[in-house]
């Protein structure tokens, strides 16, 4: 078996019992028809590859050759892919990275306001800004974010400039093609 990171979140079966060590002792077997999910996998530049399972709450690193011995794959490859079409869905499918979208969101929101008042608005942004600007624009805030010395709130300044940047050139050409 060649370990692939799509193997990620794939459901597993122990097919024959498999002892989880802590140190060298045995603090839970993993019994003949339990389910398990793979949650990583890491592949060895020298040594063999490993991958990380979850069962019943309990997780360890199992190399390739005990995963091939004590496991197989239930559903290869085939996992569901949930794309959410609203942030309320994304928002329950994955809460942790949706209430960093909103927060970087509300952060890139912020700093369009403050650059919106400077600057007399963004309505005409397409046709006064070229993408050579806008690349430049993005690259000079991004060379920000690593200046050392900066505030925490500086930093995140400059990365929701740099975000919003970003997002016009991405506009720009969505509105091409």
């Amino acid at each position: 078996m060649k370990l692939r990171p799509e193997l990620i979140g794939v459901k597993v079966e122990v097919v024959k019992d498999y002892p989880v060590y802590y140190g060298d002792k045995i603090v839970v077997i993993w019994k003949k028809g339990e389910e398990g999910i793979i949650t990583g996998i890491e592949i060895g530049y020298n040594s063999p590859s490993s991958l990380f399972i979850e069962s019943s709450g309990v997780k360890c690193e199992i190399s390739q050759i005990q995963f091939e011995k004590h496991f197989i794959v239930l559903k290869d490859i085939e996992k569901p892919t949930f794309k959410p079409t609203t942030f309320e869905e994304g928002l329950k499918a994955n809460p942790r990275l949706f209430q960093c979208l909103g927060a970087f969101a509300c952060d890139m929101q912020n700093r369009l306001d403050v650059k919106a008042e400077e600057k007399g608005g963004w309505s005409n942004w397409r046709k006064n800004c070229t993408q050579e600007y806008l690349y430049r624009k993005a690259n000079e805030h991004f060379n920000e974010i690593n200046r050392p010395g900066r505030l925490y709130s500086e930093v995140i300044k400059e990365c929701a400039d740099t975000a919003n940047y970003l997002m016009m050139i991405a506009d720009s050409i969505r509105t091409k093609e």
